[in-house]
């Protein structure tokens, strides 16, 4: 979903690209320069890159199976988290992947509510782990600290 999110930003919107994390699900939102508005179906979903020149680069680095994978392979991945419910994909000014999460598979460690936001700083630290030499570790750690919204220290 990172590589997701990052791939597919729209990086001249003022807005930040948030991760909400609930008992019960999990929101991405992602400033978005929408093709259409409204929920998207998986079954008909057409992918269009928007950011060729970080997809490109994803995919050449193994962080992404091929361009416009991402919510087939969410769609499918998710089913063991979800319970049988769907993943829900929305498309516009900001676009919204609303992941549901079986209560009983979820840990019960998490809040009722969390949120991470990724500001242009927090994106721009991504990236630039994502073009390092970073091993795979490394860039997991970072990852992780993203998620748990600790300060980033730019590489």
């Amino acid at each position: 979903m990172i590589v997701n999110l990052l791939a597919h930003r729209e990086y001249s919107s003022g807005f930040t690209t948030r991760m909400m994390i609930y008992r019960d699900r999990v929101i991405f939102e992602n400033p978005n320069r929408a093709f259409y508005q409204g929920p998207s179906d998986t079954d008909t979903f057409t992918p269009r890159t928007k950011n060729h020149t970080l997809s490109n680069f994803f995919k050449e680095t193994g962080f992404m199976d091929q361009l416009g994978s991402g919510v087939i392979k969410v769609t499918k991945d998710i089913r063991a988290y979800a319970n049988g419910k769907e993943t829900q994909f929305i498309e516009g000014d900001m676009f919204r992947t609303i992941i549901p999460l079986d209560e009983r598979l979820v840990n019960t460690r998490f809040a009722s509510s969390n949120e991470v936001s990724l500001s242009g700083q927090k994106v721009d630290v991504l990236i630039n782990v994502l073009l390092s030499d970073s091993s795979r570790h490394q860039i997991e750690g970072i990852i992780r600290n993203v998620a748990q919204n600790k300060p980033l220290q730019p590489t």
